[in-house]
């Protein structure tokens, strides 16, 4: 399998490279370093007397109004995605809506998807029930193909929230639409579709989902997808069960001295991290800055977003395989791989970035929970992110992974996620201008041209009212000014890759995602001559 990775280029059309990769990869799992997740678990757990109760926040969270307000027309601050289901019967709009009711809004961790934004994007407002679903929940056609697919979530994601009967936005909507499946399904792979159609399975439904960045992070909405399924309380179960044994494992009664000793040490690694990170961060801004891609942002006239991904499910054995080799994580492996695809588009592209010894600006989001919401915990942002700056000289694939792994360290050396959390606190607060938040977050991106966001989704297929979950792709708002976002969404034990670019810098998603399928098949082709 390993060996048909260096296949994947040249193909007839990048639209068939997506089509006929099979088995490449897995789920990447970027988590903060543990003392950031333990600090943020203990003050859940003090706060509220052990498992956090259920209880909406009124006010949105910092990052989701650092996100709302720096949003921009040709950026929007908006979280996509598309479910693809099969079953005997097609999913209706109405029969999803009354799903959405008595699982998601009659939920109190979820109350904010049943409410508005207030006019200084401070608070949420509720609103009824019914008036939401007849708003937000609505029938689309079925796509006969990806190019369709990808007009809908386009169409989506530029469309204007609905509003409200007294004028305040709603801050998501659905669309669902159902068919028999085909061999150009856009959630399906060829494997996929003929063994739904042998198991009966033979009517295809599409959920096209979007939200607005204020509601929540991707791990928040990813928890709807959980939620909303059949297997609901058994994973809130699972999630229940692996706090506790945290808990326990970290228990133990400790003496005044014990704590003292901790405490002091965890300060100690605070500040020294804070130091390192902010060194860090100036480094990375002066060696960065600019985007470049920021003369085409600048000059060419706006254009439509260019969307790609995968349908084939890429298993963890192989990366396993290719990173036992090369000594790194899939993190390490799937920055580089990205990298790598962004120096071959400004190549393309004819501009300056594209040129020898330029490193490539990445910035990714990490879940200051290690990519879980605890039992009854609102949803929320709770994402701070880390930048890495990634050297891609010549066609040196081992040097590139080399120059991501040294870049990536300081996210377990240092409280970055953490530090730039509390930032975007700061920046947000009502008096301070949106100017500031602006340069703020101008700063934080530090000339990144590229957001690369990952997902961990479950471990085994999802059911929702009976139907199976067969693939879910979802697509990140990538920050102002960052033209290329890449997901890496883990389901059932394999992964979705997908992409969103501005048009102006990524003329062809297809033909992007085929490179950087292009460069970890390079990597498993060294990883078979080095065994052969």
């Amino acid at each position: 399998m390993l060996s048909n990775l260096a296949k994947i280029l040249p193909l007839a059309t990048a639209v068939a490279a997506c089509n006929e990769i099979e088995d490449i990869t897995s789920s990447i799992k970027l988590e903060p370093a543990p003392e950031i997740s333990q600090m943020l678990a203990n003050i859940e757990h003090k706060r509220c007397g052990g498992l956090p109760a259920p209880a909406l926040k009124r006010r949105t969270t910092s990052i989701g109004r650092l996100a709302h307000l720096t949003s921009t027309a040709s950026n929007p601050s908006v979280v996509s995605f598309f479910v693809t289901l099969s079953g005997d019967t097609g999913l209706t709009s109405s029969s999803f809506a009354t799903t959405f009711s008595s699982r998601i809004l009659a939920s109190p961790r979820y109350s904010r998807f049943a409410s508005t934004l207030s006019p200084d994007s401070q608070t949420f407002t509720s609103k009824d029930v019914s008036e939401i679903l007849k708003s937000l929940v609505s029938d689309t056609v079925p796509p006969s193909g990806r190019l369709e697919t990808s007009r809908i979530i386009e169409s989506m994601i530029y469309a204007p929230l609905p509003l409200s009967a007294s004028g305040e936005p709603f801050l998501w909507s659905a669309r669902v639409c159902q068919g028999p499946i085909t061999s150009t399904s856009p959630g399906f792979n060829l494997k996929t579709a003929s063994e739904a159609i042998e198991s009966g399975r033979t009517e295809e439904s599409y959920i096209f989902f979007k939200a607005s960045h204020i509601l929540g992070d991707g791990v928040s909405l990813g928890n709807v997808l959980i939620d909303l399924s059949d297997e609901a309380p058994e994973l809130n179960q699972k999630i229940t069960d692996m706090v506790k044994r945290r808990r326990r494992r970290g228990g133990g009664k400790r003496g005044f001295l014990q704590k003292l000793v901790k405490a002091f040490r965890k300060l100690a690694w605070f500040i020294a991290g804070c130091f390192k990170f902010f060194k860090h961060q100036l480094l990375l801004t002066l060696d960065n800055r600019r985007n470049p891609f920021e003369a085409i942002l600048r000059s060419a006239k706006e254009a439509n977003r260019t969307l790609s991904w995968t349908t084939s499910p890429i298993p963890l054995t192989a990366l396993k395989k290719i990173c036992g080799h090369y000594n790194c994580t899939v993190n390490d492996l799937f920055v580089t791989c990205v990298s790598l695809a962004v120096k071959r588009q400004l190549r393309e592209l004819g501009v300056n970035g594209g040129e020898e010894g330029k490193n490539i600006g990445v910035v990714i989001p990490v879940h200051l929970q290690g990519g879980v919401l605890l039992e009854g915990q609102s949803i929320g942002n709770r994402i701070g992110a880390v930048n890495a700056s990634i050297g891609v000289e010549g066609n040196d694939r081992t040097k590139a992974l080399v120059s991501a792994k040294g870049s990536l360290k300081i996210l377990k050396e240092t409280p970055a996620p953490l530090i730039s959390y509390l930032m975007a606190k700061v920046i947000t607060l009502p008096f301070v201008p949106v100017a500031v938040a602006s340069m703020g977050l101008k700063f934080g991106i530090g000339g990144a041209c590229v957001a690369i966001s990952n997902v961990r989704g479950p471990e085994s297929k999802l059911h929702i009212d009976g139907r199976t979950v067969e693939n879910v792709v979802g697509f990140v708002p990538p920050p102002p000014g960052v033209p290329i976002g890449v997901v890496v969404q883990s389901y059932n034990g394999g992964v979705c890759l997908s992409v969103n670019g501005d048009g102006r810098c990524v003329p062809d998603g297809d033909k992007f995602l085929a490179w950087v399928l292009q460069e970890l098949g390079g990597y498993a082709e060294e990883v078979n001559r080095a065994i052969e």
